[in-house]
């Protein structure tokens, strides 16, 4: 996984898509996700992990509440799908 790949990305609520901004976000070698955003809630950080394809991460709008992600890396790596919960 390399460090310096570039995402897009957006989120789906009641069938609706909703853009995130992303500022940053890196996969690390060793295992470790960041990044930092916004979208239609609100400034966002993400702080997570990554391992075997299986990535986890908490989002965590900033002075406000916390989400958590559950997700897979396709075998390419170049799509991430997954599920959010409170």
């Amino acid at each position: 996984m390399s460090d310096k790949q570039e995402w897009q990305a957006y989120y789906k609520q009641n069938s609706d898509a909703y853009k995130m901004e992303l500022a940053t976000f890196r996969i690390h070698q060793n295992g470790k996700v960041v990044g930092t955003g916004t979208d239609s809630v609100g400034d966002f950080e993400i702080n997570g992990t990554y391992q075997n394809h299986d990535i986890k991460w908490i989002k965590h709008y900033v002075g406000r509440h916390s989400i958590f992600y559950s997700g897979h890396i396709n075998s390419e790596q170049t799509s991430i799908n997954g599920v959010w919960s409170f």
